[in-house]
């Protein structure tokens, strides 16, 4: 199992129900009070202490799994698995310059009006100088339709699109002017690839140090001046280089499991 969402809950009680071991990808999240982002610190604590195996690829993800005092063995990895779906990944070397490419899922967010609203008056305001393409999940897209926002996004030129294949939405990253998302994961693969995104959070559980490795991370603390400061700096916040890892992280796992 990997995630915080209430499928991996559901997911690794049938597990354990069903008397499999359970093995636990991206453990130990650092989590600043259980119950800030809930249900997602929630969901990692249980699901990290009913697991057998434990996988993590930084010092904090062990040092924050020491203090949930998990049964479970842990194994450290050199780094995400995400690495390995990325890079097999063809990118398309085309660079649209009017494109900004949005995916926006996580709880804190859709849950609270304000914030969406916020968002939603953002991409309004920049949609005359931008296509904007809003890939919605769809606990999103219901979010959207309940408070009423979907159709000031069609008024103001926003797409809202269905999500897309995995190597098909690399690419919208890869070839957009900026993105921005919540996702963790999302911001993984941005920093990979180097393209200015905005993170729409006013904190990262950066267990990754991702903020620290490049700089093309920013987070909106939901203020308009970081929001404004963003747009105006964002073409220099591009990283030419795409990020390579000297092994494959997938593979060490499988190599513990089958000796």
């Amino acid at each position: 199992m990997h995630g915080d969402t209430l499928s991996t809950l559901l997911g690794s009680f049938f597990v354990k129900r069903n008397r499999g071991n359970l093995v636990l990808l991206e453990a130990g999240h650092p989590v600043p009070g259980i119950f800030k982002h809930f249900p997602e610190s929630v969901i990692r604590y249980i699901v990290a202490k009913i697991s057998n195996k434990l996988i993590v690829n930084g010092e904090s993800q062990i040092n924050q799994l020491k203090k949930w005092n998990v049964k479970g063995s842990i194994l450290q990895i050199s780094t995400n698995t995400i690495y390995d779906s990325f890079i097999g990944v063809e990118l398309n070397q085309n660079h649209n310059k009017n494109k900004v490419t949005v995916a926006i899922h996580r709880t804190e967010n859709i849950n609270n009006k304000i914030k969406l609203k916020l968002l939603v008056n953002f991409l309004v305001q920049i949609s005359e100088r931008f296509d904007i393409n809003w890939y919605l999940h769809i606990p999103t897209r219901n979010k959207l339709k309940s408070y009423n926002l979907l159709d000031e996004l069609t008024d103001g030129n926003v797409k809202t699109l269905d999500l897309i294949q995995y190597d098909e939405f690399i690419n919208e990253l890869y070839s957009s002017e900026f993105v921005v998302t919540d996702g963790a994961g999302i911001v993984e693969e941005c920093q990979l690839i180097g393209v200015p995104t905005l993170v729409w959070r006013d904190e990262h559980l950066d267990q990754e140090h991702l903020f620290e490795i490049g700089n093309n991370l920013v987070l909106s603390n939901y203020q308009t001046k970081d929001m404004n400061d963003f747009l105006e700096n964002y073409n220099s916040l591009r990283s030419k280089k795409i990020y390579i890892h000297k092994s494959s992280p997938s593979k060490e796992i499988y190599e513990h499991f089958i000796n």
